[in-house]
């Protein structure tokens, strides 16, 4: 080993818990890191924190950001950011070097990022958006999810651009067509008469040079009356994009009357308020717009967006990881039941959705209902909680049957409506959770304490 130099290395850059988060609204952010495992006594004396405004000056161990120095300390976690101030939309990238107590000083650790959200109130030039209730509907009655979208026009492909999305309810985020990140059940859940949060993502990629569209499809998760701060029998969005042109040219675009809107083929089952009655969706399939999120769809024929004005309350950035599929589970086995319908035995209980392929030659009109439980029926009885699905099919081939706005927990499936068995093949379950990363693993020659640890770890997973 050179004189000077140490044996271990940094890694696990983090920012307020978090690894490279987006749009964080901490003004003073916290900044931890790992050592990796050495010998005994080893410790750190001392470390140096670069923080730049583009990657190309960190590459070149400039902090204009911040640069700390060499700075006396054994604090690997929650040191506080002590730089220019950070201000509204600023991206940082930044790295650690440590030394040992010996005094050799380890390599730069690989580079990392964050970037501030939306951090005052006048920072938001959206308005609250979402589908109107039709002159037939009652109020009170739950709406079908609303389909909303706004088409641009861009000079160039941007260098830089960020969406910030609020949702009363859950939301998906599509950009000419192609679904934004890989996260489910956005966002996180909230006391909507308190609280709201906004998820930020990075739509650089997703934009070109010329037309553009900017699409959400909203569901209602715990936004239903009957709960506190709710005022609408549907979900409701305030969003904004933030676009940097390579000319430094910016454009904002934010949710408004000028959006279009459309009923999606999602409505809600179940009153959402009730413990026992958790519901689930209805899907018409014969009323799918092939591309209702793409530049060539001609919305003319919608309707506008619909203005809304909730209590005010703190709208604040998520800053926990987002949910996501963590796992894909096959079936262990479906059998027929004395009822009429396919029992669908997932194997164990999980949390999330049931992916059912349906027969290629299906045909239009079919009403299939799914029941969800944690044990099979007995004796007459299945004990669902009222969880549920329900689909109604179209014609034709590439028809999956699966929850988008809800989940369901549960280890049987009772499917009705169908008029053969689906093969084992053609079911999938997908399981749901916070994607956070383990902190550690326990493994012991007892297998007993080894299935109670699995046990327990599951079920935690399961409930988070």
């Amino acid at each position: 080993m050179a004189s000077g130099q140490t044996t271990f290395s940094v890694e696990g850059l983090r920012c307020e818990y978090l690894s490279t988060p987006l749009g964080i609204d901490v003004e003073v952010p916290r900044l931890s890191w790992r050592l990796t495992p050495g010998e005994r006594g080893r410790r750190q004396s001392a470390y140096q924190v670069l923080v730049a405004g583009n990657p190309a000056l960190l590459q070149q161990n400039k902090g204009d950001l911040w640069d700390s120095g060499k700075t006396s300390s054994q604090a690997t976690a929650f040191v506080a950011y002590a730089g220019r101030p950070l201000s509204t939309g600023v991206a940082a990238w930044w790295k650690v070097r440590v030394w040992d107590q010996a005094g050799g000083a380890t390599a730069w650790s690989a580079p990392a990022h964050w970037s501030m959200g939306l951090l005052r109130d006048s920072d938001w030039s959206a308005r609250w958006i979402g589908l109107a209730r039709s002159a037939d509907a009652k109020e009170g009655t739950p709406l079908p999810f609303p389909w909303l979208r706004k088409t641009l026009t861009l000079d160039k492909k941007p260098g830089r651009a960020m969406a910030y999305v609020n949702a009363l309810g859950y939301y998906e985020l599509y950009i000419n067509g192609k679904k934004v990140d890989d996260y489910t059940l956005a966002p996180a859940v909230a006391d909507y008469s308190q609280r709201n949060w906004y998820v930020t993502h990075d739509i650089t990629s997703y934009l070109v040079e010329g037309r553009n569209t900017l699409a959400l499809w909203l569901g209602r998760s715990w936004y239903v009356r009957g709960h506190p701060g709710v005022v609408h029998d549907g979900p409701l969005v305030h969003s904004q994009f933030d676009i940097a042109l390579p000319s430094g040219k910016a454009v904002a675009i934010g949710t408004d009357a000028t959006w279009r809107a459309k009923a999606s083929p999602i409505t809600p089952l179940g009153k959402g308020t009730a413990f026992g009655d958790y519901g689930g969706e209805r899907y018409d399939a014969r009323i799918e717009i092939d591309g209702w999120n793409s530049v060539q769809l001609d919305d003319s024929g919608w309707e506008s967006a619909a203005l809304f004005d909730p209590p005010k309350v703190t709208t604040s950035a998520q800053m926990v990881e987002p949910n996501r599929i963590m796992e894909t589970l096959k079936p262990a086995k479906i059998e027929a039941t004395p009822a009429g319908g396919w029992l669908i035995d997932m194997g164990k209980n999980y949390t999330g959705w049931l992916d059912l392929r349906l027969p290629p030659g299906t045909a239009a009109g079919q009403n299939l209902k799914i029941e969800f439980a944690d044990n099979p029926p007995t004796a007459g009885r299945y004990s669902t909680a009222n969880q549920r699905d329900e689909y109604v099919t179209r014609a034709g081939a590439g028809q999956v049957v699966r929850s988008r706005f809800n989940y369901h927990g549960f280890r049987y499936a009772h499917v009705t409506g169908l008029s053969q068995a689906p093969a084992l093949a053609d079911v999938a379950g997908s399981f749901l959770r916070t994607s956070y990363s383990r902190a550690g693993e326990f493994e012991s020659s007892n297998e007993l304490l080894n299935r109670i640890y699995q046990l327990v770890t599951w079920t935690y997973e399961c409930s988070r």
